[in-house]
């Protein structure tokens, strides 16, 4: 059942459908390679608010265009690299913690999300992806990249480096991810970079597996979901002038 359409002011749209109850399937395309513009993240946070006025439950974003999830920032604003780059902060925000870091808006989350990688997804793009709570990689066609052209830039270079570093295990900083190779499924999964390997139906089976569906409605997963993305969220913070005392909404 489809819910509604955001458009991208720039282009391009968010469609989010409920194929089954309460699992909310939101699907972007800005083209040419979902660039995290100030007007995509926009529609990004706005649909995402949308989805919080149906009843709790499980959220899952793909990527329409096969060859892209997201290359991050494009080239043309490498210059400023992380500078002017605070709505993509508050969008991560917002997929990391269930509490409200802005008063500019609620950036936060409480449904567990889940993204489904089908495409190429660096720099920037790759960290949208780890945000989620939960990656499903596709086998043939999709890949996790750490810097992309732009994020070859020094400054923004080290933030990613720095963000991967408190967002994951070590076990799963590999070589090749610091070498800035591209990691296929079977490399992520082994590495611990996503959960599985597939596409919707391996989600909706994650979902039934880890019992994600009444997730959000439990006071335990939520305060667990703040504990563990801490390091990560204080980070964004150091970024994010904005940020201000969290209050739980």
């Amino acid at each position: 059942m489809a819910l509604f359409s955001q458009e991208i002011k720039t282009g391009g749209r968010f469609t989010c459908a409920m194929p089954s109850d309460r699992v909310y399937v939101l699907v972007f395309e800005s083209r040419p390679a979902n660039y995290l513009t100030p007007d995509f993240v926009e529609a990004f946070c706005s649909s995402l608010s949308r989805i919080q006025a149906f009843p709790r439950g499980v959220v899952i974003t793909a990527s329409r265009i096969p060859e892209f999830y997201s290359n991050g920032i494009s080239l043309h604003t490498s210059q400023g690299a992380l500078q002017g780059q605070e709505h993509i902060w508050l969008l991560l925000l917002q997929l990391l913690s269930t509490l409200n870091w802005s008063q500019k808006r609620k950036a936060m989350y409480p449904m567990p999300t889940i993204t489904l990688i089908s495409g190429q997804a660096a720099g920037l793009g790759f960290i949208l992806a780890l945000c989620h709570d939960f990656k499903v990689q596709k086998r043939r066609g999709s890949s996790l990249c750490i810097y992309e052209g732009q994020s070859r830039t020094p400054l923004l270079s080290q933030w990613l480096l720095d963000f991967v570093k408190v967002k994951l295990p070590a076990s799963s900083i590999t070589r090749s991810m610091l070498a800035g190779k591209s990691i296929g499924a079977q490399d992520s999964v082994r590495s611990g970079l996503v959960d599985e390997i597939g596409f919707f139906e391996d989600a909706l089976r994650l979902i039934e597996r880890r019992g994600l569906l009444n997730a959000g409605t439990e006071q335990e997963y939520c305060a667990t979901k703040d504990l563990k993305n801490m390091r990560a969220i204080t980070l964004l913070n150091a970024r994010n002038k904005n940020a201000t005392k969290p209050h739980r909404l």
